[in-house]
């Protein structure tokens, strides 16, 4: 509070500044009206409508477009202006700038004229491709680990797996067409193509599939093979990886606009799971133990596409050979023993699958040029365009996949804490490629030597997953020691249906004087297959047409585990949960080839191979799996020494443990895919 005198100044003041604010708003005021009295008046918005019309319009799309003998009003002059055309580029008439000049005579639609006053036409040479692919993965992941002094008595890693080597033998025994080596040159392409017929011709089906004990083979040619098989059966579709797999399985849609409610005797600030749900005081006194040594995942994948080079019709000099050849071969062993049963007494997991899947595709792709019924057919071409090529013209791509793994796991597990998550596997191994090769087509092709065009595709898949697992008395977990998934899918698409046909008199005649170095294609310029034509496109390779696509895809996982599981710890917690997995394993082998073209009628002078060869096998070895290591059958000096009491499980937990040498070697797993 202020005195009177004060009160009264502030007061004046007060007034005084309000007094003042008055005084400059309204001077700003009246300077405003002032300005908007001298704006001038606008009226409406102007408001212009545009309309736009054109009798220009686009046409529908029209991929063949061919030069054509059409005279201008004026006179023309066929080259200063060159177009792009499907296939190549042509001159076309451009009118005349100067009324002075004189126009050259048009072409004449008689062909008996032609000859002095054809124009150029000019057509790019064909592309070649190339390649060799080759991807290695090599993995060793020999683990041991010993939380327990177990009275179990263990083998080394590497002899427990030793007998890889003799699955391995067993997969190459299975196959019937060894994968052919990288070409080292045009030639060496050339004689791996008629290699390969040779051995195909040579092939057996009733030897192909004498069968042993633990062996399942079927194989198919030609006509009888179906669209699509899956283990040696008719399908209707090739196995979904999402359907089968465990590490590929979608993952389960959750409804996120229901929030979870809080349990009875829920803690106030309560702890949650990965999934975010409340945990009670009864969740949480629930210990989880949790031991992986398997779960690995071994993957090759491949595709090539091509649509390089073809034509509605092809002249070969040799012969035309043709082949599709799908192999594959699965070859594992998975015999588990857990407390000296076999695991199928004693397990929770479940049988391990094993799938071979192929698919065939045929597709017709006719030449769009083709006169349609009732339409007659045209006069054939008037001009033509060559292009030559000399040697060998090549698309070859050769492509290995190999992943080889090894995660034998050394395991005596003794759990005190209140969470235990150990993992010795779940090793991923991944090898990808993709290949796509483009070219272009022609009106016909001559080609003086052979034509070979072969795709091969070639997978094996190995698996060694046999453990042994010790628990004591009163375990009450879950075992997962099998559950493997081994799987070969493989698909080999032709797009364009070929037909062959001893060659005829005009287009023997036609080859001959290409040879000569003569292009006169007067024998066959009446073919109904170029009546619709204008140009007449033609490639003349002088050697061989080499098309060869080739996969070979390589899986091998060991993975056998010596586990042992203390009893004491567990029985000390009331409701562990407690999950011991050495096995859920994918060996996937995934390839498709695509070669896309047209229906072609090829004529050839030497004959013609065609053939497609299917073969499945699926091999399950039911030995014990020292056993596999010993070509005698006999089981080694180790083992003997040691069987007495290795299946036991009445043992006294302070005998000790025998661990595997640091410095041994595992078992060389390429020995037998590489030698």
């Amino acid at each position: 509070m202020f005195d009177d005198k004060t009160e009264i100044i502030a007061h004046f003041i007060g007034i005084f500044e309000l007094s003042n604010e008055a005084a400059r708003l309204k001077i700003q005021y009246q300077e405003f009206t002032a300005q908007l009295a001298q704006a001038p008046d606008l009226n409406a918005f102007l408001t212009i409508n545009i309309n736009v019309s054109s009798s220009y319009n686009l046409t529908d799309f029209n991929p063949n477009l061919y030069w054509r003998d059409i005279s201008p009003s004026i006179g023309a002059q066929t080259s200063p202006l060159i177009l792009s055309g499907q296939s190549g580029i042509s001159p076309v008439p451009l009118p005349l700038v100067f009324p002075g000049e004189t126009a050259p005579t048009p072409l004449s639609s008689n062909r008996a004229s032609q000859i002095d006053d054809q124009p150029n036409f000019q057509l790019p040479p064909p592309a070649q491709l190339a390649t060799v692919t080759a991807q290695i993965n090599v993995l060793e992941d020999l683990d041991v680990l010993i939380t327990y002094p177990s009275a179990f008595e263990f083998l080394s890693a590497s002899e427990f797996n030793a007998g890889l080597s003799a699955l391995q033998t067993q997969a190459d025994a299975l196959l019937p067409l060894a994968t052919p080596a990288p070409a080292q040159g045009e030639a060496h392409a050339h004689e791996t193509g008629l290699a390969l017929k040779a051995q195909l011709q040579s092939l057996a089906i009733d030897a192909l599939t004498q069968t042993t004990s633990g062996t399942n083979i079927s194989a198919a040619f030609g006509a009888d093979i179906d669209p699509i098989t899956v283990n040696g059966s008719t399908a209707e579709a090739l196995p979904q990886l999402a359907d089968i797999s465990h590490r590929f399985a979608p993952a389960e849609s959750e409804d996120e606009t229901s929030a979870p409610e809080m349990a009875e005797g829920a803690l106030s600030n309560p702890a949650q799971s990965a999934q975010g749900t409340p945990l009670t005081e009864t969740d949480l006194d629930a210990a989880t133990h949790e031991v992986s040594a398997g779960s690995n995942v071994l993957i090759n994948q491949s595709s090539i596409s091509t649509n390089w080079l073809d034509a509605p019709v092809v002249s070969v000099g040799g012969q035309s050979v043709e082949a599709d050849v799908i192999s594959q071969v699965n070859v594992w062993s998975d015999t588990d023993l857990i407390n000296g049963e076999n695991s199928t007494t004693d397990s929770s997991s479940d049988p391990s699958q094993s799938y071979n899947g192929a698919e065939f595709i045929q597709t017709a792709n006719p030449v769009l040029s083709a006169p349609t019924d009732g339409d007659a057919p045209g006069n054939g071409p008037d001009f033509l365009a060559v292009v030559t090529l000399d040697g060998d013209l090549l698309n070859y791509n050769y492509m290995q996949q190999f992943n080889f793994a090894q995660d034998g796991d050394v395991l005596s597990i003794g759990f005190s804490a209140q969470d235990t998550l150990i993992q010795t596997g779940g090793n991923t191994l991944i090898n990808s490629s993709d290949i796509l090769g483009l070219g272009f087509h022609y009106d016909m092709i001559i080609i003086d030597g052979d034509f070979i065009d072969l795709s091969f595709l070639s997978q094996t898949n190995v698996l060694f997953d046999n453990d042994w697992i010790n628990t004591q008395p009163g375990f009450a977990g879950d075992i997962s020691a099998s559950d493997n998934l081994l799987l070969n899918a493989a698909s080999i698409s032709n797009i364009g249906l070929n037909t062959h046909t001893e060659i005829t008199d005009p287009f023997a005649q036609t080859a001959e004087q290409f040879a000569n170095g003569i292009h006169d294609v007067s024998a066959v310029q009446g073919d109904v297959a170029f009546a619709e034509l204008d140009l007449l496109r033609v490639l003349h390779v002088t050697g061989n047409v080499l098309n060869l696509q080739i996969i070979e895809q390589v899986n091998v996982l060991g993975d056998g585990d010596q586990v042992a599981v203390a009893s004491h710890t567990l029985q000390a917690t009331d409701g562990a949960n407690v999950s011991v997995t050495t096995g859920e394993n994918e060996l996937l082998n995934l390839a498709s080839i695509t070669d896309a073209g047209l229906d072609s009628t090829i004529y050839t002078s030497e004959g013609a191979y065609t053939d497609a060869f299917l073969y499945q096998a699926d091999f399950v070895s039911e030995q014990d799996p020292l056993m596999l290591a010993t070509p005698d059958g006999l089981a080694s000096e180790a083992f003997l020494f040691l069987a007495d009491g290795l299946l036991e499980t009445d043992h006294d937990e302070d005998a000790g443990i025998f661990a595997p040498q640091s410095g041994e070697t595992a078992v060389d797993v390429m020995q037998t895919l590489l030698a």
